[in-house]
């Protein structure tokens, strides 16, 4: 694994990361690919939302970002690529919710139609708040 990871953000200069400070505390992925194995796939396609946190004396940071990741092999076609995500100054839930919908929201529509499957990051948004930590009642 890599020591440091460059972050894509929407709207401000991408961050980058020292990965042993920072945990994972949600994600949710999916992957398709057209023929039998993916490895002699024609189109291959990524999508995923992920939730990092950073707990640390003097601040709790948190980063959701997500990927769309589309390589292809078919002649006339190129491989495409959106990224984007938000830095958060605090670890409250609710705003962490928001994020994940807002950061879904933006790639969903900026893949557009370009994308293998539409509408993917929209259920990727319910996967990845589903796999928040579980709040006691």
């Amino acid at each position: 694994m890599n020591e440091y990871l460059t972050i894509t953000l929407t709207g401000r200069p991408p961050v980058r990361i020292k990965t042993s400070e920072w945990t994972s505390v949600a994600e949710a992925r999916e992957k398709m690919f057209q023929g039998q194995y993916e490895h002699d796939a024609g189109r291959i396609a990524n999508w995923k939302l992920i939730v990092l946190r950073k707990v640390h004396a003097t601040e709790d940071k948190v980063i959701v970002y997500g990927v769309y990741t589309y390589s292809t092999r078919w002649q006339g076609e190129r491989d495409f690529e959106v990224r984007g995500g938000e830095l958060m100054q605090t670890a409250e839930t609710a705003g962490i919710v928001q994020a994940i919908q807002r950061v879904g929201r933006d790639l969903e529509e900026r893949v557009g139609e370009r994308a293998y499957a539409p509408d993917i990051f929209l259920r990727l948004v319910h996967e990845c708040i589903a796999d928040l930590p579980a709040e006691e009642v």
